[in-house]
């Protein structure tokens, strides 16, 4: 029962694959999966989580079946990933532009096009001929211990705010393809709510 201070940014999540597959597109990827069903590997951080819903709702859209691993962390797939364990996650940029720019992940596309404009270049899901995950998104936050005294939260989360239209902040976080998101604690807690309501729709879907 953490206490929810302010949100930092909002990023669309992508799909990146190992670099050294055939894949280029998304639809070379979706060929590449059904020509190899049963032998294709996603990887995911948490059953539920952001990484695991976006994997299985492309699965769905797209009509493809590759096997979901579940890791204790997004470092571990992201690692096996480019070790070729594993052939594709979605991701944030953010967690993977360094082996994108390194050449050993390769973008395929965004799933909304929220990223900003200095983001690496990619087409969006629905550009790329796969409708249905524009509200597929992925947000940093940051929460407090329970019951934190009210004007503590209110501090917090106008330092928050004032740190978040630091230029270079924004500059850092548009590289990595996110977008600096001000917007009041009630708000913020509306998101979670929207969220939460998201993952129980997934929980009853994958049942």
């Amino acid at each position: 029962n953490l206490t929810p201070v302010a949100m930092l940014c909002r990023s669309p999540t992508a799909l990146v694959v190992n670099a050294k597959l055939p894949i280029t597109t998304v639809s070379d990827y979706v060929a590449y999966a059904k020509a190899n069903a049963g032998n294709i590997f996603y990887g995911y951080a948490g059953i539920g989580t952001a990484q695991h819903q976006h994997h299985e709702m492309f699965n769905k859209l797209t009509g493809i079946a590759p096997r979901g691993v579940n890791y204790k962390s997004s470092a571990d797939a992201q690692a096996d990933l480019v070790a070729g364990r594993l052939q594709s996650m979605i991701v944030t940029v953010a967690s993977t532009l360094g082996q994108i720019e390194a050449g050993q992940l390769r973008l395929i596309a965004y799933t909304n096009d929220t990223y900003p404009p200095t983001s690496p270049k990619a087409p969006t899901m629905a550009e790329a001929g796969v409708k249905g995950m524009e509200a597929m998104r992925s947000f940093w936050a940051i929460y407090a211990p329970p019951k934190l005294p009210a004007d503590i939260l209110k501090a917090m989360h106008a330092a928050v705010n004032d740190a978040l239209a630091d230029p270079s902040f924004t500059a850092l976080m548009a590289r990595s393809g996110a977008t600096p998101t001000v917007i009041s604690q009630e708000a913020f807690i509306e998101t979670l709510k929207e969220e939460i309501t998201l993952i129980d729709a997934f929980f009853k879907e994958v049942k």
